[in-house]
């Protein structure tokens, strides 16, 4: 082997060094360096407070960074107001004083459940209690503090910036115009699935890992669009067009999926008899995505969308019973949907790309207002950080001399309002990195720190440390260390101009995190037990008997006619049956092995996706039920009320999965298939399904009804295989 020039070898060792992960912990580090060197020329006190704004706001293209400084120093600004508010207010009363920190501050817990904006609300939480507590008994230095704050974490979000602009910038260009490449491309593999479905040359095995990749494509397009829109000029100058671009994928997106699901349901054979043109329309659809695919490469399309149409052949539809004429109708309702939005997206994909020439201003996009409905599992996180904040306040009124003192209830409010949003969290996960970080904090502080005479020697000692600390946390799942680790090293070595040295600051620190440990795993149990399996064994209740209120309500009197507090409340079970199924895939991950070792790990996260199907169905027949005119939904109201009352009992014995039976399944299976006895029910009947509209709503109607039955079936057979015994066994972990 011929051995590499010396240049080579250098270039090499260069290359290996400025590595993302060296350059993102440099940037940190200078960013740093550069803050604290300011604060102290400015005599500001605390100037940890700029250290930590240059922490939380370094991430890995300037455009996440600059969103999330955005919402920091936003959120900063709203507690400096709250706070000082509450402070005037509450000056002389302490108890007053923590009902309305608490109120506040447990309303960001709440918000910051949500999707939109979560760390606005984070950091307007715990900033509100770091301003109101550091201000001390003096209440006179609250404005001081506010301002400091405020200024202070200006500061190093200003010099983050400019350090990120300036050095190695790394715009999200890149990443976002790959994501929109990939997201086009599993709508196309997920298209071509429904193809083979449709033409029986596959099975639904493999849909399951479709639908994720699908999802997970949908979620890091929407992440990198906030990140474009800050960075990148291609979107800042077509910001609606991208909003546009987004909202028609996603509903593309769906669309597949519920084809992908009503595919299932009926015979390839009939449904290419019944549609003879099926050929030419997939053929129609697949060069659309292709053309799109196409565009994002900078390559023209070939053509423009052509006009397809699913004429049926009457023929054949007529021979077929009502129930497979259902099956055909809502399969076809889902390809014309399909059908609209790759057309629209091929439209906006044309202006997007510079390969149209209508001159047309995007449309706004819109939302649409609904009740406001209270989330219960993020009630659930906020009385959990409400119960913890105040077992901190009072252990520090009561307790004398607690570790930290004010500070361990600032430090609960900034740790707890995070941790109980985080499913499946455990203390022990906190307890390493921790300890890591005070060991190695307290050594720099005592031993390092009083060797230092200037400036100019803290600061290698400053970029060394952060350095460090950023390059051993750089993975996506040590942010949780690197945020721990930064905030430990800034607050232990409270660098300032009047600097002391004290070992009982390193163990009052150390004590305080113990204790706060403590506290976290009493909350893990207290109000509510947030074990895995018991989180995932409610939410599968109260899915159930979600549905059992909303199958309950289809055959009641129109939405509209309800009275407010009932619409509310069916609305609110909606959402529970909508939402629950995504929230039980994420705890389904955090699910102690020993627990579900009677069961295979995949079939839990199989189960959750049938959950997500029968989900969909639910809707599928809620938002049918709602269109649907009166005479439709008369047409079949005596036909399907049997099958309703069997479906009924059937959730209402799905929703109890802890009660014991003899064969340990936990969950009892539907002792008839309704499905099959709506089948036999209708299978004589006759009629026209293409020729009245009145016609088509109802076999819509019973498609959606026919849907539901199936997804229940489904998720019956596999709940049957599931040791549920298991899962309930109590354990701590």
């Amino acid at each position: 082997m011929v051995p590499a020039p010396a240049s080579q070898s250098i270039h090499e060792a260069v290359s290996f060094e400025l590595s993302i992960k060296a350059k993102d912990s440099i940037k940190t580090a200078l960013a740093m360096t550069i803050a604290y060197a300011i604060a102290l020329l400015m005599d500001w006190d605390r100037p940890y407070w700029a250290a930590f704004a240059v922490a939380f706001v370094s991430l890995t293209t300037v455009g996440q960074s600059v969103n999330k400084a955005a919402l920091r120093m936003s959120g900063t600004l709203l507690a400096m107001a709250v706070s000082l508010i509450i402070i005037s207010l509450t000056a002389q009363n302490r108890w007053l004083f923590i009902v309305l920190l608490s109120l506040f501050t447990s309303l960001c817990a709440y918000k910051m459940g949500g999707q939109r904006a979560s760390y606005f609300w984070q950091v307007s939480g715990f900033v509100t209690a770091i301003i109101c507590f550091d201000s001390g008994p003096d209440p006179t230095d609250a404005f001081n503090t506010a301002i400091m704050r405020g200024q202070e974490t200006g500061m190093g979000i200003l010099v983050y910036t400019l350090v990120a602009l300036f050095l190695w910038p790394n715009s999200s260009r890149a990443a976002f115009f790959e994501s929109t490449a990939t997201l086009t491309k599993c709508q196309t593999e997920a298209f071509l699935n429904c193809v083979e479905l449709a033409q029986g040359r596959s099975t639904t095995s493999g849909s399951a890992e479709l639908e994720a990749a699908e999802l997970q494509a949908q979620n890091n397009f929407a992440q990198l669009l906030l990140a474009a829109e800050a960075d990148t000029s291609e979107v800042i100058e077509q910001k609606a067009g991208w909003r546009q671009f987004q909202v028609q994928s996603t509903a593309l997106t769906a669309a597949l999926q519920h084809w992908r699901d009503s595919l299932s349901e009926i015979s390839h054979q009939q449904l290419m008899d019944a549609f003879p043109n099926l050929e030419s329309f997939n053929g129609e659809i697949s060069e659309r995505l292709k053309a799109i695919g196409d565009m994002q490469a900078q390559r023209p399309p070939s053509r423009q969308p052509a006009q397809v149409t699913l004429p049926a052949d009457l023929q054949v539809v007529e021979a077929l019973s009502h129930y497979d004429r259902a099956g055909l109708a809502v399969a076809r309702a889902h390809m014309r949907d399909v059908e609209k939005l790759t057309r629209d997206l091929f439209t906006t994909a044309a202006r997007l790309w510079g390969f149209s020439d209508q001159n047309v201003e995007f449309g706004a996009t819109t939302t649409q207002v609904q009740f406001a409905l209270p989330d219960r599992d993020r009630l659930i996180a906020t009385a959990r950080f409400a119960v913890m904040q105040w077992t901190a306040f009072l252990a520090v009124i009561y307790i004398g001399d607690l570790p930290g003192g004010f500070g361990f209830v600032t430090m609960v409010t900034a740790l707890g309002i995070a941790v109980v949003q985080m499913p499946g969290f455990k203390v022990r996960t906190l307890s390493a990195p921790t300890a890591y970080a005070i060991a190695f904090s307290g050594i720099v502080y005592l031993l390092v720190m009083p060797q230092l005479s200037s400036y100019l020697q803290l600061a290698p000692v400053i970029f060394a440390a952060t350095f460090a600390i950023c390059y051993l946390n750089h993975a996506p799942q040590q942010m949780l260390g690197r945020a721990l680790g930064l905030a430990l090293f800034s607050v232990i070595c409270a660098i300032s101009n009047d600097q002391s040295y004290s070992f009982i600051s390193v163990a009052t620190t150390a004590m305080m995190f113990s204790t706060l440990f403590v506290l976290l795993a009493v909350a893990n149990y207290f109000p509510f037990s947030m074990r895995p399996e018991d989180v995932f064994l409610r939410m599968l209740k109260r899915f159930f008997r979600s549905a059992q209120i909303i199958l309950a309500a289809v055959s009641e009197e129109p939405r509209g006619t309800a009275t407010p507090p009932a619409q509310w409340l069916y609305a609110f079970h909606v959402r529970e049956v909508a939402t629950l199924p995504q929230k039980m895939a994420a705890w389904a991950a955090h699910l102690n092995p020993e627990n579900i070792s009677a069961n295979n790990p995949q079939q839990i996260q199989t189960l959750t996706a049938k959950l997500q199907l029968l989900s969909i169905r639910l809707n599928q027949l809620t938002k049918l039920q709602a269109d649907t005119g009166a005479a439709a939904q008369l047409h079949l109201q005596a036909d399907l009320q049997d099958w309703r009352e069997q479906m009924n009992t059937t959730l209402a014995e799905f929703a109890l999965p802890n009660t014991p039976e003899p064969d340990n399944s936990g969950s009892a299976a539907p002792t008839s298939e309704p499905g099959r006895q709506l089948r036999a029910k209708l299978a004589g009947t006759e009629g026209d399904i293409l020729n009245s509209s009145e016609a088509q709503e109802v076999y819509q109607l019973l498609g959606a009804h026919r849907g539901v039955a199936e997804a229940l079936n489904a998720y019956g057979e596999l709940a049957q295989q599931i040791n549920w015994q298991a899962l309930r066994e109590p354990r701590f972990a």
